[in-house]
């Protein structure tokens, strides 16, 4: 039995022994697969590698990265994140792109994110193996390949000079600027009048009468003396008055008197002392409209109504009361005979038509005109109900019911004046006025064409008015008309003098021209290159345009080639246009003077029969040298390109730029866009690797300072010398 029990014992432990080797052996395989799959992750982790070529934008404003798998394995990238530092805003966008070792995939991101241009966004490609590659938008140099051997170069562009002054030639006018408008091409102009250049060949035709009358109107106004509308002009006017404008009150009296055959009531200027009553009713409850109509009575009875058929001034009641009531109208006005009166005649209306009430008659006027005025009626009126009934009351003849016309005043001028015996087939047919002290009214200034009025010009100022009357001259008789500008309710009395009313008839060789010099100055450099530019338009088309700078070792202005240009504006007016020129033989040094002064005269002339102005908005002076850029005028701006490339050459598109100076009174700005930059200043390169940079030193004394230019951890700089002021 023991020994049954011993080898039962045995067999167990040899059972167990194996059982706990089996299972260690498991574990162990079990570690060396992971170990080895973990090993592999790392190699594969370790081993990916990727370089991005470059960040930019697609034509639709697509974020549009370029990769290269430089490493050994596949790359499989899984996100893209986009962070907006200044909005602290992160996005993560899920991708799905394979690329093979050796393989370049661009357009990465283009189907999720927009970007416009100028802003910045940090960029992360999230590979499946867990690696993070960053980027940013726009591209900085430490994003692509060796930048620590990348090239960094400031040259100086020379210094822009601009004119101090100008000088007027010829007859040329002044309008408007100052040499400040002449530094930037910013639509701040300098402006200049234009000159007659041209051969004149005219003769001027006094008017000859102030009697006519083409129209059948009378006159309205008066002239003081027309006689010196027909020389001069030499201080001696005519001064042309309105007439007209006095108030009157015409009261509808209880006299009946008898006048171009009418007996009827006298409209008279004085109120008599008792009264009449005139009433009429209707069955209802009515409303009640008063009102007048108004008729010239000629000598023989005959009757022009002046109020159209229909009543005005109309007054209502609609409620029972009585007592004063007014309204007002227009009066058209009438021409008239000394022998015509003026009936006015009064009417009620209760809902069923117009019921005359009474009529009343003016004497004999003595007038040759009735006013365009204002009348204001009054009417001592009565609404009453009674018995079913409404009855309209109107009464008048005394101060107590005292119905009466107020006739306001109206100032007039309507002023003929004629011409005979005109040429009037020239190429050439002005009317001239020349005014003197004007009144605050407008006077207008008609002619008589194809039976009608046409105006010429809505007011006169002092001094000379010309204007073309080619369109309306086609016979030998001319007729114009003074006229004032309100013809309605106009209680001022004004006055207008006029020193001289003529025709100019003829032809010429018109051409107006606008030329002027400007001067400037610059340094004592020897010059290699020298560009200039001019921006001007014109505010007439198809100006002949000449440029001449000053040769100083000819002692004249250049007719042809280098410091010269011509050419014709535009057709439309008022165009900006640039011109400009590169001058790079040994001639660049003629266009100064000893002292570095410089001289440019700019002409534009145009057979025209009108002015025209010339607006110049730059004219930029830059002479460059060998030595450009390092020795720098006073408070004057310099022009800097900088450039970074790769190591192979290529330009850095886009990297960040810093920029600094330590000169004690130094200013940066865009060269493009003339915007301010801080000092130190950041800004990116362009798609060249290139920026432009303008600086501008002021110290009071000589100064030497380090331009600075720094891309990645590259540098470049440049020893500048600012002279003394």
């Amino acid at each position: 039995m023991g020994s049954i029990i011993g080898a039962a014992f045995i067999l167990l432990i040899l059972m167990t022994g194996f059982s706990y080797y089996s299972l260690q052996f498991s574990e162990t395989r079990k570690y060396s697969t992971v170990l080895q799959e973990m090993q592999e992750f790392d190699l594969r982790r370790n081993s990916e590698s990727v370089e991005v070529l470059s960040v930019s934008t697609t034509d639709s404003d697509k974020l549009n990265i370029t990769v290269l798998n430089t490493g050994s394995y596949q790359a499989h990238f899984i996100w893209l994140g986009v962070h907006d530092e200044i909005s602290n805003s992160h996005e993560y966008y899920d991708v799905d792109i394979y690329i093979e070792p050796g393989e370049t995939v661009t357009d990465i991101g283009s189907g999720d994110v927009d970007l416009l241009e100028g802003e910045e966004r940090e960029l992360q490609l999230i590979s499946e193996w867990g690696n993070i590659f960053a980027c940013s938008y726009p591209q900085r140099i430490s994003d692509v390949g060796n930048y620590t051997q990348a090239h960094t170069e400031i040259r100086g562009m020379g210094a822009a000079y601009n004119p101090t002054d100008w000088n007027l030639l010829g007859s040329t006018t002044d309008v408007g600027g100052s040499v400040a408008d002449l530094v930037d091409d910013d639509g701040s102009y300098v402006v200049f009048g234009s000159y007659f250049t041209g051969v004149s060949n005219y003769t001027v035709d006094y008017v000859d009468s102030d009697s006519s009358d083409v129209d059948g109107s009378p006159d309205r106004g008066t002239h003081s003396d027309f006689t010196s509308e027909q020389a001069g002009p030499d201080s001696v006017y005519d001064t042309l008055t309105e007439s007209g404008g006095s108030s009157e009150t015409r009261y509808m009296t209880s006299i009946q008197h008898a006048v171009n055959g009418l007996t009827a009531y006298d409209l008279s200027l004085a109120q008599t002392s008792s009264f009449m009553e005139r009433s009429t009713q209707r069955n209802g409850g009515k409303s009640c409209t008063w009102g007048i109509r108004v008729w010239k009575r000629a000598l023989d009875g005959t009757e022009t109504e002046i109020t159209s058929g229909v009543k005005v001034a109309t007054v209502l009641r609609d409620v029972d009361g009585e007592g004063i009531q007014f309204a007002t109208w227009n009066c058209p006005g009438s021409s008239l005979l000394p022998t015509d009166a003026l009936v006015v005649r009064v009417y009620v209306d209760l809902e069923s038509g117009d019921v005359f009430l009474e009529e009343y008659i003016t004497e004999q006027l003595g007038e040759s005109e009735l006013g365009e005025d204002v009348w204001t009626v009054y009417y001592w009126t009565r609404r009453a109900r009674g018995g079913g009934r409404t009855t309209a009351y109107f009464r008048f003849g005394d101060v107590a019911h005292n119905s009466r016309v107020w006739i306001s005043g109206n100032f007039r001028l309507d002023l003929e004046v004629q011409w005979t015996g005109v040429d009037y087939d020239e190429a050439v047919e002005q009317l001239c006025v020349y005014g003197g002290n004007m009144g605050a009214e407008d006077i207008l200034v008609d002619a008589w064409f194809n039976g009608s009025w046409h105006n010429l010009l809505t007011d006169l100022a002092s001094g000379w008015n010309n204007v073309s009357v080619s369109t309306y001259l086609d016979s030998s008789t001319f007729t114009v008309r003074f006229m004032d500008g309100v013809v309605a309710t106009d209680g001022n009395q004004d006055s207008w003098n006029i020193d001289a009313a003529l025709l100019k008839v003829g032809n010429d060789t018109s051409e107006y021209t606008s030329e002027v010099e400007f001067v400037g100055s610059s340094n004592l450099e020897q010059w290699t290159t020298l560009d200039w530019v001019i921006d001007s338009s014109w505010d007439a088309g198809s100006v002949n345009v000449t440029i001449q700078f000053f040769d100083f070792a000819l002692g004249d202005y250049v007719t042809s080639g280098d410091g010269y240009y011509n050419y014709i504006s535009d057709v439309t007016p008022s165009t900006d246009e640039m011109v400009l020129q590169t001058i790079n033989d040994a001639a660049t040094n003629n266009f100064k003077n000893g002292t570095g002064h410089w001289r440019v005269k700019m002409r534009g002339a145009k057979p025209t029969g009108a002015q025209f102005l010339m607006s110049v908005d730059q004219v930029k002076f830059k002479p460059t040298c060998s030595s450009a850029g390092r020795v720098i005028a006073y408070d004057t701006w310099q022009e800097y390109e900088i450039e970074s490339t790769t190591a192979e050459g290529d330009p850095l598109s886009f990297a960040y730029l810093s920029i600094y100076g330590n000169g004690t009174s130094l200013t940066f700005r865009d060269f493009i866009t003339k915007a301010p930059l801080s000092n130190p200043g950041w800004v990116y390169l362009d798609v060249d690797g290139k920026y432009y940079l303008e600086l501008n030193s002021a110290s009071m004394t000589q100064e030497d300072f380090v331009l600075k230019a720094v891309v990645g951890n590259v540098a470049g700089e440049l020893r500048v010398t600012q002279e003394s002021p």
